[in-house]
């Protein structure tokens, strides 16, 4: 069975490191948007200037990708009964977790062998979570 999910008594385990990614990620959105206002209020502010809206442009991405990195869980632990689904992506290469509060967690299911996915979805399924595509 695959070393990044586990199943304990009512508990789903993944091991996947994500909790590091997503706070790095949010830390590069704060720095990144920090350094657009620092350099938005360095200039006398207009509108028109090419440079301007690049930076204006930029801090708004940052603020976009941040939002999009809260809207994901990064819980390692995660019960059985806060788990409404797991649902694939399109090219169904990729495996998510929706939560009964509104976020979803990526599911490191794809990346597994197929022995551990004829392991692991039924262990799932036995657990009542459904399955959707």
């Amino acid at each position: 069975m695959s070393n990044k999910i586990r199943f304990e008594q009512d508990k789903l385990i993944i091991d996947d490191n994500y909790k590091a990614q997503q706070l790095l990620l949010k830390a590069i959105c704060i720095i990144n948007f920090i350094t657009a206002i620092m350099n938005l209020a360095a200039e006398d502010f207009n509108i028109s200037s090419t440079l301007n809206l690049f930076w204006l442009f930029f801090a708004l991405l940052n603020m976009i990708g941040f939002y999009f990195a809260g809207k994901k869980s990064a819980a390692k632990e995660i019960e059985f009964d806060n788990i409404l689904s797991i649902y694939t992506s399109k090219s169904k290469k990729q495996y998510y977790l929706k939560l009964k509060n509104g976020q979803s967690r990526d599911f490191p299911l794809g990346e597994s062998k197929e022995e551990d996915k004829i392991y692991i979805i039924p262990q799932l399924e036995k657990k009542g979570i459904p399955i959707t595509t």
